[in-house]
């Protein structure tokens, strides 16, 4: 394919300083870095300065204090150890608080003896004690004055303790403590003002580097505007040329070495605006061609799909129908398949290229086993070992990893890559290796077959490109299966690459991330029916058993193609087929037919959808639909039977070629309930199917069990009143009966009034007999709350014949034939036999009453008859019919026939309570009745059992 001439890659970008700019930026960083760090080398100075100054201020303070603490101890002990001689203790405690009081940083004071007992203290509650702290020991033992330093309640205090002295000899201690706080404060007083100085001077430093950047910045705004304009105007310039901007031009008047190169650019911009003219028309041209080509491709593979779906079809019939009476004949009938197959693999590869090229294949991601996509991959390729001396050789990392890919296009890929590796390898063996990392997987396909020349590793990727392209190629093939691997890894975001030896075989490496970005551009917003797969090799291969992954740690088994897990076959459900092409049809009802299911084919979707239209018709349970159909299409068939309210729950199941997504969507928005792409599989087919029929049954006996649970809360009020009225009934109508058997008995057989009076007697007994008949239905009627009995495998047709013995002698008084028609091998049901002699007998007994008033002659009922038939039932299940051709039953009241207390009969002649009880009982039994009446065809009733393991 030929795409438009793409645009050039981007230019390098324009310098962001030019010489001028760079050279200015330079001679402001100087400027900047000499002033900052000139500032900083003094401003050091100038701090050291300070610290050596307030140094020695703290040094002079705590002098002077020192000095002066000394002269005042050494003065006050004089006084004190004269005040002492004298026991003058009121004299000491005056000058101590004196001392105290005239100088503010002083904190405390004291007088103590040689026992460290203080006899005088600032604070009167250390009066009297003996102090034991270490400066107590230290200063009692004092010969001259001194100082110490200490700290007290987080206070640094200075202590001058000075001896006192009595007549020469050391009496005790005098100590006085000054605050160091003052020191403190004209420290930090020190430090605020050196901080403000240094502040200033880095405030005066910046300002100037500012006012140097902001001048430098200034002059080299000027000559770059001045000296570089032109040159920038040409960059930009060849910047947009190369973007693919044409239309752009200098313009530059100046005569110097600029303007010259500046007309050059122009010229060249000119001739290269009339050669990308000339480009895009011959582009234009090839695209439209090459859009033509794709859609022949999609057209044609299209077109080919019917046919082929219906060689495909017909072939599978015969072969199952055939069976194995033929044996000439399937070797042939296998190669027609085979042949189909490859071809249908070939129309798939087409349309798969075609919706690439269009571009709109989308990746759809899910999550998934990397041990269970290789055990796919094998099996299917294991088919195309079979009978060949090759080996396979498989290897998975971990075999626990999982990933977030699209499952099928990677697998497409992988068997693409094993199909080619077995087609090209006589001897030896083919491997798949899967390493997984935390963030990527690698799959290795080897083999060691006839190898590829260095020379072609990139032609093999190349659409309809073989190696082998002669007339007498020995490998069959069109040349996609590589050209899909590789626009495949790329939509995954992926990278293929190939290394090959001549004769010693080939390896594909593919590269893939672990977990596909969901916003990537090639990920589906909408997901999609998974694509076939459509290397012919492939689909014709025979099917084999699960592969056993040999891994590293553990071994992996997964079910393959051949699992033993089957669709349901059908129970002979009513299936509608409309398609334009007859083969399709007669395919479809004849596959659908050995399915167990009913069909019925249409070519005309007009016919169709009247058919549907019709009440008097039976209504089907699935609608196989076709899109293209001429007179009315798919889509429209779609709208308008969704429409129709008594037709819009049909489910429909579209079988189409076009694989579109578009197609699918339009069509599931119409209405459709799911979508097959031929040709497919007969499996799938049913699979499908089957999944369309139990969405609708289960909407269907949702249905009814809301229409159940009403009806029982109905009939709950009404069994509770119908047992209230047996009890009342029964009562008075034993005394009744009692009395009248007392009469009899006191009767004379003489009397010839006794005659008359035993005639009413037995009217009295006859009436007695019906209301008990009566009271016991209601009876019966309010205590049916589990129909289903005990449930035991039974033989139905054991249980007819115990049922027709019961009426032996109604028959045969009657004179009404009955003809039975019993199969044989049903199999056994689950019910229970009483009960359902108990349906049986009901319905015959309603077929006697209908035939007896047909007529009451002899001859009447000569010509008619009832018919009793069992026969096996859709799904393994078995079922007994019963037919006579009495007086039909009225149209207006065939859906009421089934409602309790509801009879036609005269008064006298039933209750309305024996089809309800035969209807909940087979409900019980998880069976179903049906019936249906007409004058033309007569009555019919059936009850339908299910298989004995349904139950």
């Amino acid at each position: 394919m030929v795409n438009t001439v793409s645009p050039a890659p981007p230019s390098p970008p324009a310098p962001t300083f030019s010489f001028l700019k760079k050279l200015a930026a330079l001679s402001i960083t100087l400027v900047v870095l000499t002033t900052v760090g000139t500032s900083f080398v003094h401003i050091r100075s100038f701090e050291q300065a300070m610290e050596e100054e307030l140094a020695a201020k703290v040094t002079l303070l705590r002098a002077n204090l020192v000095a002066e603490g000394r002269t005042l101890t050494s003065n006050l002990a004089l006084g004190i150890g004269e005040a002492l001689a004298g026991h003058n203790y009121g004299f000491v405690e005056t000058l101590l608080s004196s001392t105290l009081a005239s100088d503010s940083r002083l904190r405390y004071g004291m007088v103590m003896n040689r026992d460290r007992l203080t006899l005088v203290h600032s604070d009167p509650r250390l009066v009297h004690q003996v102090l034991n702290d270490d400066q107590a020991t230290t200063t009692a033992a004092l010969e001259e004055t001194r100082d110490f330093e200490l700290t007290r309640d987080g206070e640094r205090l200075l202590e001058v303790a000075s001896p006192i002295l009595l007549a020469g000899t050391r009496w005790g201690t005098l100590r006085l403590a000054y605050t160091q706080r003052f020191i403190d404060d004209a420290i930090a007083r020190t430090r605020s003002t050196s901080r403000a100085k240094v502040r200033s001077f880095w405030f005066a430093a910046l300002s100037i580097a500012s006012g140097l950047i902001l001048l430098s910045t200034l002059v080299s705004w000027f000559f770059s505007r001045r000296l570089t304009a032109p040159v920038t105007s040409m960059v930009e310039l060849t910047d947009q040329l190369a973007r693919g901007n044409l239309g752009r031009r200098l313009c530059l008047q100046s005569n110097d070495e600029l303007g010259i190169l500046a007309r050059s650019i122009d010229v060249m911009a000119d001739n290269l605006e009339e050669s990308f003219r000339v480009v895009r028309e011959q582009n234009s041209r090839l695209l439209e061609l090459d859009r033509l080509k794709t859609e022949f491709l999609a057209n044609t593979s299209h077109e080919l799909r019917t046919p082929l779906n219906g060689i495909l079809g017909l072939t599978e019939v015969l072969l199952e129908r055939l069976g194995d009476r033929s044996e000439a004949l399937r070797p042939l009938l296998l190669s027609i398949r085979t042949s189909a197959q490859r071809l249908t693999g070939l129309v798939e590869g087409l349309l798969e290229l075609a919706t690439v090229q269009r571009k709109e294949a989308r990746a759809k991601p899910s999550s998934f086993s990397l041990a269970e996509l290789v055990t796919v991959v094998a099996d299917l390729t294991r088919g195309l070992l079979v009978g060949r001396p090759l080996s396979l050789e498989l290897e998975v990392s971990d075999p626990d990893a999982t990933v977030v890919q699209d499952r099928a296009k990677l697998t497409q890929i992988l068997l693409n890559l094993t199909g080619n590796a077995t087609k090209f390898t006589s001897e030896g063996g083919v491997s798949l290796h899967c390493t997984v990392t935390r963030d990527t997987v690698e799959f290795e396909v080897g083999d060691t077959g006839i190898g590829i020349p260095a020379e072609h590793f990139e032609a093999i990727f190349d659409e309809f490109r073989q190696l082998d392209g002669a007339a007498d190629r020995a490998h069959s093939g069109v040349g996609l299966g590589l050209a899909l691997c590789r626009r495949y890894t790329g939509l995954l975001g992926g990278t293929i690459e190939v290394k090959s030896e001549l004769g010693k075989g080939s390896t594909f490496t593919v590269r893939i991330p672990r977990f596909l970005e969901l916003g990537h551009d090639n990920v589906a917003v909408l997901e999609g029916l998974p694509a076939p797969l459509s290397d012919p090799t492939l689909r014709s291969a025979p099917e084999t058993s699960p592969s056993e992954l040999v891994l590293p740690s553990e071994r992996t088994t997964q079910e393959g193609p051949n699992s033993d897990l089957q669709p349901r076959r059908g129970w002979g459900e009513l299936v509608l087929v409309v398609d334009d092409e007859a083969v399709n049809v007669e395919v479809l009802c004849a596959r659908l037919q050995l399915d167990g299911f009913t069909p019925e084919g249409y070519t005309d979707p007009l016919e169709a959808l009247r058919r549907l239209q019709d009440p008097a018709r039976p209504r089907p349970e699935l609608l196989l639909l076709d899109l293209m159909m001429p007179g009315l299409s798919g889509f429209e068939f779609c709208r308008r039977l969704k429409a129709d309210p008594a037709l819009a729950d049909l489910p429909i199941l579209v079988i189409s070629a076009r694989a579109q997504v578009q197609d699918r969507v339009r069509a599931l928005g119409l209405g459709a309930d799911d979508y097959l792409v031929k040709p497919f599989d007969k499996l799938e087919l049913l699979a499908r199917m089957d999944v369309s029929l139990r969405a609708v049954r289960a909407r269907r006996e949702r249905e009814l069990m809301q229409r159940d649970l009403l009806q029982t809360k109905k009939l709950a009020a009404l069994g509770e009143l119908s047992a209230g009225i047996a009890h009342e009934i029964n009562n008075p109508l034993t005394v009744i009966q009692g009395y009248a058997e007392e009469i009899g008995a006191l009767c004379e057989d003489h009397d010839p009034k006794v005659l008359t009076l035993r005639q009413y007697l037995e009217q009295i007994f006859t009436a007695v007999q019906r209301v008990s008949k009566i009271t016991n239905s209601l009876r019966r009627f309010s205590r049916q709350s589990g129909p289903e009995g005990d449930l035991r495998p039974n033989q139905l047709n054991q249980v007819v014949e115990e049922a027709l013995g019961l009426l032996e002698k109604k028959l045969r008084d009657s004179h009404i034939p009955i003809h039975t028609n019993l199969a044989e091998d049903l199999p056994l049901v689950s019910c229970d036999s009483t009960l359902i002699e108990q349906v049986l007998i009901n319905i015959l007994n309603n077929a006697i009453n209908a035939i007896e008033d047909r007529g009451a002659t002899l001859e009447a009922r000569s010509n008619s008859r009832i018919e009793l038939s069992t026969a096996l039932d859709q799904g393994n299940g078995a079922s007994i019919t019963i037919w006579n051709n009495g007086v039909p039953i009225p149209p207006e009241i065939k859906d009421r026939i089934l409602e309790p207390f509801f009879t036609t009969k005269e008064v006298g002649r039933g209750t309305g309570l024996g089809l309800y009880l035969s209807y909940s009982i087979m409900r019980g039994h998880h069976g179903r009745l049906s019936y249906d009446s007409g004058e033309a065809e007569g009555t019919y009733f059936r009850l339908h059992f299910p298989p004995l393991t349904a139950t």
